[in-house]
């Protein structure tokens, strides 16, 4: 059994449509935990709630508004079942991702599981498919994701609660790539047993110059530095080449020229990835450009 956790601030919309997304699943041994992390616009939740009878909610309302990590952390201290997963508010799974991931479980006794995502780009109308390594790829997986993450972020990976609560759960002094930081100190347990779903199970949608870009820019910077800081094996150029790649990616959602710039320093970190020094240029003519590029080849 699985237990779903959703934060969520200040979008009921789209929570309610990513629960109607979720009655679509074909194995529904699931629960749902929302964390509305203290939202200022009203929810009405005990309109809508009890429309949902596919699999049971459990609502919870913070008193105060602490990030997403502190929602996420809160969610999977009140989720029943031994295995988590985590899907933001604006996200949706793909109809089969339980299914999918009850036959993987029952592959092997692995206690963390991660699989690829499509990302949907909505006003320039595209979309793409994530990167990630198979970590069945990978000779040293700890010194890799100090490196950059292979394995995504939270709405792709699903943990077994008491491997999730061993280390600690997410840092809640970050309030970016929090997900990020936790990956660095799990993939250190040598009792990690990891699977990978190289089929897309995740739909994320990304809306570019949105208002909150900007300020989660300088959380990005803060938190990677406090990873590099805090992590003595951390090779820093290359955290660098990565955390520049990770602030041009942000300033590119915003449609920021000055993506251009992190992609420079990311490769003047990382002299092998000459990628970034062609994307600093495309980036400098048209951030617009450069994201349609990424989405050419799964463009409909």
């Amino acid at each position: 059994m699985f237990s779903i956790i959703i934060p969520t601030y200040n979008r009921v919309d789209s929570l309610i449509s990513t629960l109607k997304k979720l009655e679509l699943q074909t194995n529904k041994k699931f629960e749902v935990i929302i964390i509305n992390d203290a939202s200022t616009i009203t929810y009405n939740e005990t309109d809508w709630l009890q429309t949902f009878n596919e699999f049971p909610i459990t609502y919870h309302l913070c008193k105060k508004n602490a990030g997403p990590a502190s929602a996420r952390n809160l969610g999977v201290k009140l989720a029943k079942y031994e295995w988590i997963i985590f899907l933001d508010d604006d996200d949706e799974f793909t109809n089969n991702k339980i299914e999918i991931l009850s036959d993987k479980i029952n592959e092997s006794n692995f206690n963390f599981i991660y699989n690829k995502a499509i990302i949907f780009m909505v006003n320039e109308n595209c979309y793409y498919e994530t990167s990630q390594k198979n970590i069945n790829e990978i000779s040293d997986p700890s010194t890799l994701i100090k490196q950059y993450n292979f394995i995504g972020g939270a709405p792709n990976f699903t943990i077994k609660k008491d491997l999730f609560i061993l280390h600690n759960g997410f840092n809640e002094k970050l309030k970016a790539i929090e997900d990020y930081e936790f990956l660095i100190r799990i993939m250190n347990d040598k009792n990690i047993k990891v699977g990978f779903i190289e089929q897309p199970l995740t739909k994320c949608f990304y809306v570019t110059n949105h208002s909150s870009v900007s300020k989660n820019i300088a959380n990005i910077a803060n938190a990677g530095y406090w990873i590099m800081n805090n992590n003595p094996s951390i090779n820093r150029k290359l955290f660098k080449s990565n955390l520049h790649a990770m602030l041009a990616h942000a300033e590119l959602m915003s449609l920021n020229r000055k993506s251009s710039y992190h992609y420079l320093l990311s490769s003047f970190y990382n002299f092998k990835n000459m990628k970034n020094l062609f994307l600093s240029i495309i980036s400098l003519c048209s951030p617009v450009l450069l994201i349609k590029l990424r989405c050419l080849k799964f463009k409909k």
